[in-house]
């Protein structure tokens, strides 16, 4: 009897900790930093900015990364997920070895691409062509492969700017090329922090379908996203952080709730909820449906939270088209919880409002605590399609946003009006 062999992580890690130097915590010295680098070695606490953090002193740092162990299989996504500082970015850099890891171990199978810092890959005063020979000549021998040029170039839609110097593109132009050339190749193990909504929606498609490519070809990926539709189109796993440790880790399948509606009149409605949370208040549903009133049709957007600690909160919405923002509502006022409070939150989007198209809802929950303010931000939670069959859908709106039906009246007249005063 032939007993199946387990196949070996391409990524497992065990205990990693990560605790910074002063240093560290300044980066690369300039301006000022210097002089207050002195200042914090003779014990004047100068306030420091933490590259994945809030503002610390060398007195007060705490670890970046605390005993964080997990592993990833060959041809499987996981995804780190997690608010501001929760130390995504400082995982990425020590597996990716721009950081040196201050206790645990690290091991990557393979053939390693990453890509933490959009252009971090890129040389600035090559053009595009020279990047890509230089990227398959910085593979190891034995894993380099010639690399499809025009391919690369096509994905990121640089066509005619190739012979260029890279410095000489725009910001979206760079991190486009920097995203192609780490997605293309065969890397055993692909790395990437939360620059996946580069571009437009059509290079992001293009992004999710070369990441699916590459996960069936056997490519383990790790990237860190705030994307929650990115994250349920691909994911496997969802690895939640927070303070530098694991808080959550489980099936992508697992950490997603609600569902779709469908409703007449060409709208269409998906709420979907990933378990966002902080230290002052966490995420526990989301619904909507759509209301068809006799004023307006409108849909109403319900918000479930759990108040962790006493606070103040307040709500707010962000209605977006693309990357454009259509409008924002805010909950008229703060109001006060104790701690374990549930509360719901409920507000009503108007259609009539909305031009035919496509819209995602984003939310964010102000908290005010006794010595801080917290955010607790979740994007597309709730994604509107407003059909073209209302009276005005045929209207040329153009890249019009807003179409909202105001009040007009129209009178035909059998004779010009009379003018007031005398004629010239």
């Amino acid at each position: 009897m032939t007993e199946a062999k387990e196949t070996a992580p391409a990524i497992r890690v065990e205990n990693l900790r990560k605790v910074f130097t002063g240093m560290e915590l300044l980066g690369p010295p300039r301006g000022d930093t210097v002089a207050r680098a002195f200042l914090n070695i003779l014990g004047f606490k100068v306030p420091m900015q933490r590259r994945d953090g809030p503002r610390a002193t060398f007195a007060d740092q705490g670890p970046a990364l605390d005993g964080v162990s997990f592993e990833v299989a060959p041809s499987s996504v996981a995804v780190l997920s997690g608010p501001s500082g929760s130390g995504k970015t400082v995982l990425l850099e020590v597996l990716a070895g721009v950081l040196a890891p201050t206790g645990g171990r690290a091991e990557l199978r393979g053939l390693v691409s990453s890509m933490i810092r959009p252009g971090s890959n890129l040389e600035m005063t090559m053009s595009a062509l020279e990047n890509i020979r230089r990227h398959e000549q910085l593979q190891p021998p034995s894993k380099r492969m010639a690399l499809d040029v025009d391919q690369i170039i096509a994905f990121a839609g640089i066509e005619g700017f190739e012979r260029l110097p890279v410095r000489k593109y725009s910001s979206g132009m760079k991190m486009r090329l920097s995203l192609a050339i780490a997605l293309h190749g065969r890397p055993d193990v692909l790395l990437i922090d939360d620059v996946l909504r580069v571009g437009d929606i059509a290079f992001q498609e293009t992004s999710r379908k070369r990441l699916l490519e590459l996960k069936s070809a056997g490519t383990a990926i790790l990237f860190a996203s705030s994307d929650d539709e990115f994250t349920a189109a691909i994911a496997d796993r969802v690895i939640e952080m927070r303070d530098g440790k694991i808080v959550r880790d489980r099936s992508a399948a697992a950490t997603k709730s609600g569902g779709k509606v469908r409703s007449r009149g060409g709208t269409r409605i998906d709420a979907s909820h990933f378990a966002h949370e902080n230290d002052a208040i966490a995420t526990t549903s989301v619904e909507a449906r759509r209301i068809a009133s006799k004023d307006r049709p409108f849909v109403r957007i319900r918000l479930g939270v759990k108040i962790k600690a006493p606070s103040r909160v307040r709500a707010c919405i962000d209605v977006m088209r693309g990357n454009r923002l259509a409008f924002r509502s805010l909950a008229p006022r703060y109001v006060d919880f104790g701690a374990n409070a549930t509360a719901t939150y409920s507000v009503d989007v108007p259609l009539d409002l909305l031009a035919p198209g496509k819209y995602t809802v984003a939310s964010n929950f102000v908290s005010l605590l006794p010595d801080e303010v917290l955010s607790l931000k979740s994007r597309d939670i709730v994604k509107i399609h407003v059909g073209s069959d209302r009276e005005d859908g045929d209207a040329p709106l153009g890249n019009a946003i807003l179409s909202s039906k105001l009040s007009w009246e129209t009178h035909a007249l059998e004779e010009p009006p009379e003018l007031a005063g005398e004629p010239a």
